[in-house]
């Protein structure tokens, strides 16, 4: 079983988003895969966001198990759910542990992108399998993509995250009352 987890302390909706929607991308492609977390999920996942019909699994890691992090690449803050040894993937937008991981970890994608959910768009679109994404999951990494670029005005915002964006509210069947209702939400 592949294990998509995040951090300890808390899971933002970034965090949140990202393993969902790649635990199910995982599946689609014919591998075993849960999302689990230990942590506390913090006030960016919303109440109606926590609503979907979509959210992290009640599943015990056992051995034998794989992990894929995401949205974290300091070992110090990996949930406890986590054996480093067994760690398969990490994806994060955080630079800086790079050298940390090079011989630890098989795949390493640690880029400075406005969110982890945007590269987890393209790995829908590169796998062809954006048609099989459910609007629950594509409000997920919406989400995730508006809060992490501060509605598209922080610094970090890419044209990847506006292109991504734009793509998962087709997939949504959503518009721009989204993002007004989010934000809301979020106050």
């Amino acid at each position: 079983m592949i294990v998509v987890t995040s951090g300890k302390k808390y899971i933002d909706i970034d965090a949140y988003a990202s393993c969902v929607a790649y635990r199910d991308l995982l599946r689609f492609l014919g591998f075993g895969a849960v999302a689990v977390t230990s942590a506390v999920i913090n006030e960016s996942v919303t109440l109606s966001l926590q609503g979907l019909a979509v959210g992290f699994d009640d599943y015990i890691p056992v051995d034998g198990d794989e992990f894929v992090v995401l949205d974290l690449s300091n070992p110090e803050f990996l949930d406890g759910l986590v054996e480093e040894k067994r760690m398969v993937e990490i994806i994060d937008h955080h630079p800086g542990f790079e050298k940390y991981w090079e011989g630890r970890v098989r795949k390493v994608q640690i880029e400075p992108v406005g969110a982890v959910a945007t590269v987890i768009f393209e790995r829908y679109r590169e796998a062809g399998k954006l048609g099989e994404m459910g609007p629950e999951v594509a409000k997920l990494l919406m989400a995730a993509i508006l809060d992490n670029t501060l509605n598209f005005g922080a610094k970090i915002t890419t044209e990847r995250g506006r292109t991504a964006h734009m793509e998962l509210m087709k997939v949504a069947g959503e518009d721009e009352v989204f993002t007004e209702r989010y934000f809301l939400e979020c106050q």
